[in-house]
């Protein structure tokens, strides 16, 4: 089956996962589901719980992760989403086998995304557009699907292969093997829910009769990520427009505290060589907060403080989200569109030289607050409630953290290089 976990789903997972995989609230995650394969053990703990507490009693027997012999295949036969900001299909690896580190959330290949499909498939359209996408570790096999499909009339132009290399790399195969998971992300779709709650897709586990000799694919090259086009030019602004933020709410008689975000810069290979995480895709650069500990007081809040990477020209969308730490769900959010006008409420707190440093950019920074209680009047404020019975939210003492994500590189085909984007900064405003 083709299932897209969406963030409606978030309370059941947790309830019966513990966990809402930290799926991105501007982006459900389409996955692939498949039963275990004649002869693979199943994997403990299933999802049938939350496909039950979904009311999906169809899906039960299948799981988003599995694993694939050598020479076997999984392949996506389908439509594209109706329409996006952004949407990419990507196979990851979730676990190694025991005893094994795994660089989790490390894709086996580049993302087949929608400027991709732009450039390569027949229609020269990304947004409702078949698609066929041949996920396997064996050259042999792609080429026999794809033979077989273009014998049963289907354009070969519209046929996709997302490698799993095993040459030069460690990635076991087998049904003792490595894990996957296909992720494919969906960004700020319009009038799509139909198409999420029933995705036009079929998914199929090709198995050979009998295991066969494979030809492995090699460790594909890291891209270029770097166009040296970067954010520098607005460090300056950035750090006056923080300073701002402090100054406005010191004003309030609260203590401020700013703490830089962190980049997370690993390219693929070095992941999957070295088993540690990449935790996401070629696609995007991630940054994020070091988990912190919810305070008691209502009146306590953060306000993020960055470079909005859409209107500075280094991505497709950004947004950045507020996460419960223990249960990896996000909690609030904004867009880079969301973001827009955020600044100049902080321009007076600054110098006539300065407040026009940073007014000279401002369409490209941004000052988002996430607090308990947002003034009715404040259009740049998410609130984050306490959890409830039907809502999701985090309570005093329970671990957060902010993560911003910034697609897509307008001068490639993949993300914006990690050192050529600007971190943020969180301003956490306390009673003194």
């Amino acid at each position: 089956a083709y299932w897209y976990l969406q963030y409606a789903y978030c309370e059941a997972l947790i309830e019966t996962l513990g966990s809402c995989f930290g799926v991105n609230p501007a982006s459900p995650y389409g996955m692939r589901l498949l039963p275990p394969a004649p002869g693979e053990p199943a994997q403990e703990p299933g999802w049938d719980p939350a496909f039950e507490a979904l009311g999906q009693p169809q899906l039960v027997g299948l799981s988003p992760t599995w694993r694939l012999r050598a020479d076997e295949a999984v392949v996506y036969l389908g439509l594209t989403p109706p329409n996006g900001r952004y949407f990419a299909h990507a196979n990851y690896i979730m676990f190694n086998p025991a005893g094994l580190p795994a660089p989790h959330f490390t894709e086996t290949d580049l993302p087949l995304n929608d400027d991709v499909l732009r450039r390569d498939h027949p229609s020269a359209a990304a947004f409702d557009q078949p698609l066929v996408v041949i996920t396997t570790a064996d050259q042999a096999m792609a080429t026999m699907i794809t033979d077989e499909l273009v014998r049963a009339g289907i354009d070969p132009r519209i046929v996709f292969v997302q490698r799993i290399p095993t040459v030069e790399v460690e990635i076991p195969m087998g049904y003792d093997g490595t894990t996957f998971m296909h992720q494919d992300r969906l960004a700020y779709a319009s009038d799509a829910q139909a198409y999420l709650d029933h995705p036009p897709a079929i998914v199929f586990r090709v198995v050979p009769p009998a295991p066969s000799p494979t030809t492995p694919y090699a460790m594909w090259d890291q891209p270029q990520l770097a166009t040296g086009h970067n954010e520098q030019h607005l460090s300056g602004a950035l750090d006056a427009l923080a300073e701002a933020v402090r100054l406005a709410h010191l004003a309030d008689s609260r203590t401020v505290t700013l703490t830089k975000m962190a980049r997370f810069p690993l390219e693929t290979r070095t992941c999957i060589e070295k088993k540690v995480p990449c935790l996401g895709p070629i696609d995007a650069a991630y940054n994020f907060s070091v988990p912190r500990s919810m305070g008691a007081s209502a009146d306590d809040f953060t306000v993020v403080v960055g470079a909005n990477h859409a209107a500075a020209g280094k991505a497709k969308y950004a947004n950045v989200s507020l996460y419960n730490g223990e249960t990896s769900t996000p909690i609030a959010s904004a867009s880079d569109q969301e973001m827009a006008g955020s600044v100049e409420p902080y321009l007076r707190y600054l110098s006539p030289v300065r407040a026009l440093q940073v007014g000279r950019v401002a369409d490209q920074l941004y000052a988002h607050k996430f607090a308990r209680r947002c003034p009715a009047d404040d259009a740049f404020c998410s609130t984050i409630p306490q959890p409830s019975a039907g809502q999701l939210g985090l309570g005093a003492g329970q671990r957060y953290h902010f993560f911003e994500r910034a697609y897509r590189e307008p001068r490639t085909y993949h993300g914006p290089a990690a050192f050529e984007v600007l971190p943020p900064c969180q301003l956490i405003s306390t009673a003194r």
